[in-house]
């Protein structure tokens, strides 16, 4: 797997170091996010007392009704209560319920630490769930306990040597707006996309994942501006993969353009309108430009990739692009009596192309052998009854190749020729489909048909 970004700093790590036992983590109680605020959830605003002279716990308090004022509850003699309030005073939840954080720190995997007599403040902590499974199983080796009975170990080194994901990332490259937004204006000049994220981020998400799968297939339902696969691209540069990423995006105008082009009296579905559209506007110029390396108005691109700090093959330069291929397909409607009246075949071909796993050339067209199985591709199509015999021969030749027949698609007019084609051809009956109307069934959901079953 490639190493991930140091988290911590962007100072060049040393390679000849050494790979050393960690400390395990042990992580603040108090939950942060915005939404995590007192009567969020019940059972999770509760004090916990702390001896007052050395910051030992010493003991964990009921859930306190969300109408009850927590200066009313009293601490045992000698302690002090402590709650999850933010530093302003805001309320909040602590992530655990009373019940299970006793469990827990009856089996040394709570805490305080940082205790400070004169200000009576601590951080109360705890072991997460995979900490805790690490410990349970021995890849975690305790070394002791501390005065109040919290574990102390460390991971072991061959838990050390994968690469753990990090909450947050303090690497400037991973801000939204020097590794999002900057980079987007370098490669689309002029046109603006809120919310951008940080290619870099992306890609280091994508590297615990899939790094060490150089022929992943991620998808990406909700694309943007096409940073999945811009990080993809990288991925592969990387490590000569051959990882593929699939997006889907909608082609909505962004509230401020709606507006003007609404005043012109224009409409969605007109050119002008889908011209300024997410996926016509955005995520379709972005790919372009980073494969190119040129941006849409026929300029280099300009800037590199660099992230200081990172065991990668960085810098290298923006207008250099990427050795990758890219297809852009637009989904619509299609009339289903058409599709099974094989009037359809050039709309659904891409389909087809995406079932076989995206790779090779696309048949777009029924060729006059009635047959099509083109090389470099995994998937083939019969066409016509007349085309058997050459289609069978074909996918005889092309079984052990390295480049395997992944799907077979057969049309036929019965249920009864489609077997008779696939046992004749020696299909796998596992990875072929019937055109046309099998194929209509694929997409259906909630369905099934005892009469007519797949």
């Amino acid at each position: 797997m490639l190493p991930a970004y140091s988290p911590a700093d962007e100072e060049e790590p040393d390679e000849e170091e050494s790979v050393t036992p960690e400390p395990i983590e042990w992580l603040g109680l108090r939950r942060r996010e915005p939404s995590s605020v007192r009567g969020a959830r019940p059972n999770q605003f509760y004090p916990i007392y702390v001896r007052a002279r050395d910051g030992q716990l010493h003991s964990i308090g009921d859930a306190v009704d969300d109408d009850v004022d927590r200066r009313e509850v009293k601490a045992p003699r000698g302690t002090v209560a402590l709650w999850p309030l933010k530093p302003a005073g805001t309320e909040m939840l602590w992530g655990l319920t009373p019940d299970v954080l006793r469990g827990n720190w009856a089996k040394g995997y709570a805490r305080v630490n940082n205790w400070k007599p004169a200000q009576k403040k601590g951080t109360v902590q705890y072991l997460t769930t995979g900490t805790i499974e690490k410990i349970e199983d021995g890849r975690v080796t305790i070394t002791g306990h501390g005065p109040d009975g919290h574990l102390q170990g460390h991971v072991t080194v061959d838990e050390v040597t994968s690469v753990r994901p990090k909450r947050v990332w303090q690497m400037k490259s991973h801000n939204a707006e020097t590794g999002g937004t900057s980079v987007l204006t370098k490669l689309i000049p002029g046109r603006r996309f809120d919310y951008c994220k940080s290619l870099y981020a992306v890609e280091d998400t994508l590297r615990f994942a899939v790094g060490n799968k150089p022929d992943a297939l991620v998808l990406d339902f909700f694309s943007g501006s096409g940073t999945t696969t811009h990080a993809v691209m990288r991925l592969n540069r990387q490590d000569d993969g051959r990882r593929r990423s699939v997006l889907v995006t909608n082609n909505e105008v962004s509230v401020r353009e709606q507006a003007g082009l609404v005043a012109k009296g224009l409409h969605p579905g007109d050119e002008e309108w889908e011209a300024l559209g997410i996926c016509e506007y955005i995520t379709k110029p972005r790919i372009e430009s980073a494969i190119t390396g040129v941006t849409p108005d026929g300029k280099a691109v300009r800037g590199e990739y660099k992230i200081k700090g990172a065991n990668l093959p960085d810098p290298f330069l923006m207008q250099d692009g990427f050795e990758e291929n890219v297809r852009f397909f637009n989904l619509t409607y299609l009339d289903p009596e058409a599709v099974e009246a094989k009037q359809s075949f050039d709309q659904i071909a891409h389909f087809l192309w995406l079932i076989a796993g995206t790779e090779g050339p696309v048949i777009d067209s029924e060729p006059k052998s009635g047959w099509s199985l083109p090389e470099g591709g995994t998937y083939g199509v019969l066409f016509r009854n007349k085309g058997r015999a050459g289609f069978a021969q074909a996918l005889a030749e092309r079984a052990g190749n390295a480049n395997p027949v992944r799907h077979v698609f057969i049309v036929a007019d019965s249920t009864d020729e489609f077997h008779r084609s696939m046992e004749e051809v020696g299909a796998d009956p596992a990875n072929t489909t019937r055109l046309y109307r099998h194929y209509l069934k694929n997409f259906r959901t909630n369905v099934f048909d005892l009469k007519d079953p797949l």
